[in-house]
């Protein structure tokens, strides 16, 4: 098996923006993010939480899990978030994740 390659050092934390929420019957709600050139750090199944947009803390039942990402964008599901309020940001710590990925 090949190793894959460790984050880049300079970058180990992504902040993408929530764009939209809905919720879809039968499956919860779905996050839009919009984080901009930073989405080629990122990948399918990493986790991340939702942050206050003022201090930067995490809010509680924050938690989201990146369900895809395509171009500056992705979706992520939150694992029990129900209202953001002021939230609009969510953070992903790459050094959480257990594998960074480069696409080219």
């Amino acid at each position: 098996a090949t190793a894959r390659p460790p984050c880049p050092v300079a970058t180990r934390r992504v902040q993408c923006e929530i764009t939209s929420i809905y919720v879809l019957s039968g499956t919860g709600a779905c996050l839009h993010l919009d984080c901009g050139e930073d989405t080629k750090l990122l990948a399918p199944g990493m986790r991340g939480v939702v942050v206050d947009a003022h201090t930067g803390r995490p809010e509680p039942s924050g938690a989201i899990t990146l369900k895809k990402v395509h171009g500056r964008y992705a979706l992520a599901k939150p694992s029990g978030l129900i209202t953001l309020g002021k939230s609009r940001r969510v953070v992903i710590d790459l050094r959480r994740t257990q594998a960074c990925t480069r696409r080219h």
